[in-house]
């Protein structure tokens, strides 16, 4: 079992703009449902609302205090609630940390791994990327790859936290 941040980021560092991606990028929507297929995927309430439904494959955990419901989801009240819960009710299960920027920010303490998709445009946005501790992570692979619908460059690094 490990845990993961699956993040997409502009270089001018955002990951979101009124409540959804400022991009449309179908390789890296592919991506993302490969890699987290068959997980469990925590995510904080606008997240969840910009996707509007659980993901399905996967165990969905949304973190929020006013949310009351979603259909095939657990709401929970933390973030250490959703983790302590993903590993006790689905141990042999990876676990995804995919939005939005407090449980990236909080999240990192408790990663192994970081699948970053860098997009090589510049966007308008609301929301950007954490600052990360970068000096605590090793990229392990990249890939280099050109989305042909949106006509972005794009690499997905993976990243592994140093011992």
């Amino acid at each position: 079992m490990t845990l993961s941040l699956i993040v997409a980021v502009s270089k001018n560092g955002f990951i979101g703009k009124d409540g959804s991606l400022p991009w449309q990028i179908s390789e890296d929507l592919k991506r993302f449902r490969k890699i987290t297929s068959n997980s469990v995927v925590i995510m904080g309430k606008n997240t969840y609302l910009s996707i509007g439904k659980a993901l399905p494959n996967r165990e969905n955990i949304i973190v929020s205090t006013t949310l009351k419901s979603a259909d095939g989801c657990t709401i929970v009240r933390s973030l250490d609630e959703a983790i302590g819960l993903s590993k006790e009710n689905f141990p042999s299960k990876d676990i995804f940390l995919i939005g939005g920027y407090a449980i990236y920010k909080t999240g990192e303490a408790f990663a192994d791994t970081l699948y970053l998709t860098k997009v090589d445009i510049e966007v308008e946005g609301d929301v950007s990327l954490p600052t990360f501790d970068w000096e605590s992570w090793k990229e392990m692979e990249r890939e280099d790859f050109f989305d042909a619908g949106s006509g972005i460059n794009c690499a997905l690094i993976k990243y592994e936290k140093k011992s």
